[in-house]
C-alpha cells in the first residue's frame, strides 16, 4: 500500500513557511549584516544545491552565493533559503507528509545592457510521506518598476536532484528607473484540496537601470543596471599602469588625513559630483600652484566629489605629478564611471592596488 491511500483519510491542505535569509550588503569587499528578516535561520544547504545556483566570486574574491544569505554587491546579487512545507489531513490536523525546498536565486547585472539574468535554483532537500514523490514547484519572477521577466518555469521535485533555470528579465525604456524582481515560488500537492499560497522571496535589492547621455563608451551613450544601494569600487595603481604617483597621492590622502575618504574600512565614501563642483574643488585645491609643463597638480579626494578642497579643505592632499599621468587617472576614472553606472551622487571606494 503506498503512503497516499494509507494516509489519506479526509480532505487534505498544503502550509508552508518561509525561513527567511539575514540580508548582507557588499561595499563591496566585505559584508554587513542588517536584521534577520525572519526569526529561523536558513538551513545548511547542500552542495549539489548551491552549485545549482551558481556561486560566482566579487570583484573581492569572495563568493556571492552564502547558504541563509541574501548577499549583494554592484553587479550581482544571490540568496539561498529554504521553504518549510506539510501536507496535511483536514479537520484532524494530521500531518501526512513534511518536506524542506531549498531555493536559490541569483542575478548578474549588465553594465552595457538593460536586460540580465536570474538564475533560480530548487531542490526538494527533504521529505517525507506524501510529499516524497508528489511535489510540483513553479517559480515566476514578480517584477515592478517597469521591469519584464520571462514565462514561468515548473518542476516536478525529486529528493535531492536539484534544477536550475535562467529567466531573462529587462528594463525598457531610455529613463532611468529602478526594478524590482522578486522569485515568487508555488509549491502544489495534488493530493491536497487547498493549496498554500505562493512564497515570495525579495531581497535581491533594487537595479536601477539607466541610458545616461553623460556615461559615454567610445563616443557612444550606453545603457546599462546596477544594484544603486551598495557603493561601486575604483582601483588606482602604484605600478603599471602610468598612474604612479597619482596613485601614491591618494594612497597618502586616505591614511594621513582624518576622515580616509574613500578608504574602504576606515573612512567615509566618496559621492560622484558634477563639473560645476569639480570647478571648485580644483581651485580649492590648486588654484595657487605654479607647476609648469610637464608637471600638474593632483588633488585628492577627487575634484569631481563632494568631498573635494572646496568643501572639506583641510581633508585636501596635492602632489606634483607628470600632466601625463593626471590624463591617465582621468581616463580610466571615466571608464569606471561607466562600468559601475555611477551617476552624479553615487558613491564608491577606492582602492590603492600595488
Amino acid at each position: 500500500m503506498n503512503l497516499r491511500s494509507r494516509y489519506l483519510a479526509g480532505p487534505v491542505a498544503v502550509v508552508s513557511a518561509v525561513a527567511g535569509a539575514t540580508l548582507l550588503s557588499l561595499s563591496p569587499a566585505s559584508a554587513t549584516p542588517s536584521a534577520p528578516l525572519a526569526a529561523r535561520p536558513a538551513a545548511t544547504v547542500s552542495v549539489a544545491a548551491q552549485e545549482a545556483v551558481l556561486a560566482r566570486p566579487t570583484t573581492a574574491g569572495s563568493s556571492l552565493c552564502v547558504p541563509g544569505k541574501v548577499v549583494r554587491a554592484r553587479h550581482g546579487a544571490c540568496a539561498v533559503t529554504t521553504v518549510d512545507y506539510r501536507v496535511i489531513e483536514v479537520p484532524s490536523g494530521k500531518v501526512l507528509g513534511t518536506g524542506t525546498i531549498t531555493v536559490g536565486y541569483k542575478e548578474t547585472l549588465n553594465a552595457m545592457s538593460r536586460a540580465w539574468k536570474l538564475v533560480a535554483g530548487i531542490e526538494l532537500t527533504d521529505a517525507t510521506g506524501v510529499v516524497v514523490g508528489d511535489t510540483t514547484a513553479t517559480t515566476n519572477i514578480a517584477c515592478t518598476g517597469g521591469c519584464t521577466s520571462s514565462e514561468p518555469w515548473a518542476r516536478p521535485l525529486v529528493k535531492g536532484t536539484p534544477y536550475t533555470h535562467a529567466f531573462t528579465v529587462s528594463s525598457a525604456g531610455r529613463g532611468t528607473d529602478t526594478t524590482g524582481q522578486a522569485p515568487v515560488v508555488t509549491i502544489v500537492n495534488p493530493d491536497a484540496t487547498d493549496q498554500a499560497a505562493p512564497v515570495r522571496l525579495d531581497s535581491l535589492g533594487p537595479a536601477r537601470c539607466d541610458s545616461d547621455p553623460l556615461l559615454r563608451q567610445f563616443g557612444k551613450s550606453t545603457s546599462g543596471c546596477v544594484f544603486k544601494d551598495v557603493a561601486a569600487s575604483y582601483d588606482v595603481y602604484l605600478t603599471g599602469h602610468g598612474e604612479d604617483q597619482v596613485a601614491r597621492n591618494v594612497e597618502r590622502g586616505q591614511q594621513v588625513k582624518s576622515l580616509h575618504f574613500g578608504w574602504y574600512g576606515h573612512g567615509r565614501v566618496l559621492f560622484r559630483a558634477p563639473p560645476s563642483v569639480a570647478v571648485k574643488n580644483r581651485q580649492a585645491a590648486c588654484g595657487k600652484t605654479t607647476y609648469r609643463k610637464p608637471f600638474s597638480c593632483d588633488e585628492y579626494p577627487f575634484a569631481a566629489t563632494y568631498q573635494g578642497a572646496f568643501y572639506f579643505p583641510s581633508q585636501s592632499v596635492t602632489m606634483k605629478v607628470l600632466g601625463t599621468e593626471n590624463s591617465t587617472e582621468g581616463g580610466l576614472r571615466s571608464a569606471m564611471y561607466v562600468s559601475e553606472r555611477l551617476l552624479y551622487g553615487d558613491s564608491y571606494w577606492v582602492f590603492v592596488v600595488p
